[in-house]
């Protein structure tokens, strides 16, 4: 046996009596047919025998080699190609293929790489074949108008260990196959009684059934989503984007991941093998990893290549085009910028954006390259499609269905006006109310075919009971007298106030902060060392301590690093062990911190610091039972995303959530705000109610500290006595239609109006909680109630018939 890369060595030579005669068995060997003329020795100059050289091609050739008799299968294979992996003979443990070629079967078997051909005696084509100093399996049969040409012959494949051995089925590509194998066509996987058949829009298509590997761990919520997504891309509605805006929690990667699988390996048409065969995914650079993790914990990697872009751009995306090796890039939105032009000669069949809502602002570069792709069938993922305005919506729809909702001119006169003039504050007029309402409905009506939106109340079932407690505490007098001061020495203006509201944002989470605060250093206030005690801080101190006695963990979330920071002193000085997630936390130490966190047992790492900015799938911190959301954001999606943290799948116990807030403040009237926010997306994602929402209020009421003991019960005008008890007359009011609210008179003022809209926004949003004054349900908060709480709004979800279904 004799290996490719070995010296020359001179062909043997045969006696001239034996050659004549014709007779005597040849060894049999591995040959790689070379013409090159033998060289000269110094051993020519000694005296032998008379020899004939003769290639060795020849004498393979005088005699061809036939089938041995033990495998008769082979007269079935006979002229048929296939293309192959194959790899050096190495004695290493974890060894990797290094490319692609083709193997030929006829009299013999004809190994093609690169631009070498060896042949070799027939032999069984089943798991590894050797081929001198090479190895060999085959990978999948080719046509002969299938054939790489050797331009395009694949380079290398996915790093990492050898590949198991795969089954014996052709690639998945785009090839129409004749007349005579129509017939033949059947669906992939066998129909079962179980089996996960998606919908066809003609008896003349194959059945396209889901990978039962997968349908068996789909719920019916994916299983839904699946469905949704492939009639999305396929056309059912005459779309070809689909916008998944389910919360967070509910799976959709792993129905990405099914519906890319079933793409990738079935077609509904009887001429086509599949319906694509090259995906693009696109994702921020922290959620690279979770997609390559999910397609690993969810798929046989031996037969489907991913391709993920790092450094080496322009060589990678070379070998992802004109090689059959990859079916799937990801890259970051990053990396869009980088490789513009490479990317254009690609042909994608499927484009995927997860946290599509990145791409809202019709100026993203991002979102320019992606359009000039050209990508038909695309899948955006965003828990939070409208985030501001419908004006974004509408840069989302048109990205994934240019053209069905008209342009944006058309857009902004039939649905943005009416429905942003029907939501005013200051309007009064039934027609406009009316008709904002009817247009409403319209939109979403429209957006319904290609948008699929649900909540997290999907996994009640699955999970255990859930209790949210949103809890109001007293400002301290030092706080009281920092917010008087500020207030009396800044003018309120436009270009001031973000940095006023951080600075009061500060102020609310712990006087310490404000240290190095450029608006507040700019005061000059003469103020002795700003103390770390807070209402909250002091509140929270307390809670840490009853949860650790409880010997339960506990999550701690804040939007700052610098009260992670603060967070983390506490932890120290309550010699309470703690891991820690935010913005510097890299990728790779992402997975490392959490799996710890979940994976020990208390009273190991009690407590988990944890980043609201740090956004993403993966976060899964099941670990802990309790969660303390210390802080806000102007946005809802984001306090709904860190809440969610806890409550996944895998857990066990109860839930509790707390939201603290500072009341009378800012805190408490952010918290407000967000529900215009939510309102937005409610009315067109989860079919809800179009009523008006909060207006925004004069700049200074912001920074307006009311002497309360809840601020919001004050607007709800409840009259329950924060017992829990006479929810009835808010719930009431908060399903009177906005059409029928009196008005009084043909004119009335926008202050007047403004309290009807506001006290109806918040009863909306939260008549499903109880108001406590003094008895709060939980034993926790019952033991420190003495620590500045004011009031707490409770919400139970209990789920008595619990399905346990996890998702391993």
């Amino acid at each position: 046996m004799r290996s490719i890369s070995a010296p020359f060595k001179p062909p043997r030579f045969v006696r001239q009596s034996q050659s004549d005669q014709g007779s005597g068995e040849e060894e049999k060997e591995d040959v790689e047919i070379s013409s090159s003329p033998p060289k000269s020795t110094s051993r020519s100059k000694k005296t032998a025998p008379t020899r004939i050289y003769a290639p060795i091609s020849k004498q393979v050739d005088s005699q061809p080699s036939q089938p041995s008799q033990d495998v008769p299968e082979l007269r079935q294979v006979s002229g048929k190609k296939y293309v192959v992996q194959y790899r050096k003979v190495t004695n290493k443990k974890n060894k990797t293929w290094d490319g692609d070629g083709t193997l030929e079967i006829s009299d013999q078997m004809v190994l093609k790489i690169d631009k070498r051909r060896i042949v070799r005696p027939l032999s069984k084509i089943d798991g590894i074949i050797k081929f001198g100093g090479f190895e060999v399996e085959i990978d999948y049969e080719v046509e002969s108008s299938d054939q790489p040409t050797q331009e395009s012959q694949p380079k290398p494949l996915l790093r990492g260990p050898s590949r198991a051995k795969r089954p014996f089925t052709k690639l998945t590509t785009n090839v129409p196959v004749s007349e005579e194998k129509k017939s033949k066509q059947g669906p992939l996987y066998p129909i079962e009684e179980d089996s996960f058949i998606m919908k066809s829009l003609s008896p003349d298509h194959k059945p396209v059934i889901i990978d039962p590997s997968l349908s068996k761990h789909l719920r019916p919520h994916q299983r839904e989503g699946v469905s949704f997504l492939y009639e999305g891309v396929m056309g059912f509605n005459d779309t070809t984007g689909v916008l998944l805006a389910d919360e967070m929690g509910l799976g959709k990667t792993l129905m990405t991941i099914t519906l890319i699988w079933t793409l990738l390996k079935q077609s509904p048409l009887p001429n086509v093998k599949s319906v694509g065969s090259k995906v693009l995914i696109v994702c921020p650079v922290t959620l690279i990893n979770n997609w390559k993790k999910e397609f690993k914990k969810w798929i046989n990697l031996n037969q489907l290549g991913i391709l993920v872009l790092d450094s080496n751009t322009k060589s990678d995306l070379k070998n992802f085009k004109s090689t059959r090796v990859y079916q799937i890039l990801i890259m970051s939105y990053e990396k869009l910028h980088n490789c513009e032009n490479e990317l254009q000669e690609v042909s994608f069949d499927l484009l995927i954006c997860d946290e599509g809502h990145k791409l809202k602002n019709t100026n993203n570069k991002s979102l320019k390259i992606l359009k000039s792709l050209d990508i038909e069938k695309k899948v955006l993922l965003s828990g939070t499609p409208i985030q501001n305005n419908l004006n974004e919506f509408f840069t989302l729809v048109d990205f994934i269905n240019p053209g069905v909702l008209g342009s944006f001119n058309q857009f902004q006169k039939n649905y943005i006006r009416p429905i942003e003039q029907s939501r005013d504050v200051n309007c009064y007029n039934q027609e406009i109310l009316l008709k904002g309402e009817e247009v409403s409905n319209q939109l979403s009506e429209l957006t319904s075919k290609f948008i699929l939106r649900r909540t997290n109340e999907v996994l009640s079932k699955y999970l255990g009971e859930k209790t949210d407690l949103l809890v109001f505490v007293k400002p301290t007098s030092f706080q009281l007298q920092l917010f008087k001061q500020i207030s009396s020495s800044v003018t309120y203006t436009t270009e001031n106030a973000l940095n006023m509201i951080n600075l009061y944002k500060k102020i609310c989470n712990s006087p310490k902060l404000v240290n190095g605060d450029n608006l507040f250093t700019s005061l000059d206030l003469s103020m002795k060392e700003l103390p770390v005690a807070s209402g909250k801080i002091n509140l929270l101190i307390a809670l840490m301590i009853e949860i650790h006695e409880k010997k339960e963990k506990l999550v701690l979330i804040s939007n700052y690093t610098k009260t992670l920071d603060l967070f983390a002193s506490i932890c120290s000085k309550l010699n309470y062990g703690f891991l820690r997630l935010d913005g510097s936390t890299t990728s790779a130490m992402r997975s490392s911190v959490i799996s710890q966190f979940n994976n020990t047992k208390f009273p190991q790492f009690p407590v988990f610091l944890l980043s609201s900015k740090s956004g993403g799938f993966g976060i899964n911190l099941i670990g802990a039972s309790r969660l303390i959301l210390f802080d806000n954001d102007w946005n809802p999606a984001t306090d709904l995303q860190s809440m969610s943290r806890i409550y996944r799948d895998g857990q066990t116990r109860p839930v509790f959530i707390y939201r603290l807030f500072t009341t009378g403040c800012i805190d408490e009237k952010i918290f407000q705000r967000q529900l215009m926010k939510t309102n937005l997306s409610d009315a067109f994602l989860d079919n809800g109610s179009s009523s008006n929402v909060f207006g925004m209020d004069d700049l200074k009421d912001l920074f307006t500290v009311v002497d309360t003991d809840c601020n919001t019960h004050d607007l709800l005008e409840c009259p329950c006595t924060g017992d829990g008890e006479n929810m009835d007359v808010i719930a009431s009011a908060s399903s009177e239609p906005r059409s029928e609210i009196s008005l009084g008179s043909d004119w009335i003022s926008a202050k007047d109006f403004q309290e009807t809209p506001s006290k109806k926004s918040i009863q909306l949003a939260l008549n499903d909680y109880r108001h406590l004054k003094d008895n709060y349900h939980d034993d926790i908060l019952d033991k420190v109630k003495k620590n500045g709480i004011s009031y707490v709004f409770t919400k139970v979800t209990n789920n008595d018939n619990k399905e346990n279904l996890s998702q391993e």
